[in-house]
């Protein structure tokens, strides 16, 4: 999952993400699923709203949608990860500024994740110390890691 809202615009938070889930998806077997959800105020599947397998069709059709994606409008990461946990996956890579995230959010989602993992990665501005609590309790409450990216650092 990818926040595409226009505060990803900043210090080219949404190119770095897109770079990164490139080279994850490059190093899945064929035998491996996956569906990518782009986001802002509402969920948009790259591909169809299932589990795809990691075949070179199903990579040439993300990079094609990759070029199309641009940041824009506002956040709702809760029904991004709703739409996410309806596919039924082992794991959701999250990739977000987390600027709209509150505590009450992240409980919500605990418990509609069931037994889905979530893996997160914040993308903030300046030193870890003004990461986002509520994600970070989201990730490791689902048995995911959490990791803080300060995007000044970014090339």
């Amino acid at each position: 999952m990818i926040d595409r809202s226009g505060s990803m615009e900043h210090q080219r938070s949404l190119v770095v993400a897109k770079r990164e889930l490139l080279n994850s998806v490059d190093e899945l077997g064929e035998e491996c699923e996956y569906a990518v959800v782009f986001y802002d105020t509402k969920a948009v599947f790259a591909d169809e709203a299932s589990l795809k397998p990691a075949t070179r069709e199903h990579q040439s059709r993300l990079r094609v949608k990759l070029d199309s994606i641009e940041p824009d409008g506002g956040t709702d990461h809760k029904v991004a990860l709703l739409a996410a946990f309806r596919l039924k996956p082992e794991v959701v890579f999250f990739l977000t500024d987390a600027d709209a995230m509150t505590d009450l959010d992240a409980d919500e989602l605990r418990a509609a994740a069931g037994p889905v993992r979530v893996h997160a990665v914040e993308f903030g501005v300046g030193p870890a110390i003004v990461s986002s609590a509520p994600l970070k309790r989201l990730a490791v409450s689902t048995g995911g890691l959490y990791r803080y990216l300060d995007v000044t650092t970014f090339r």
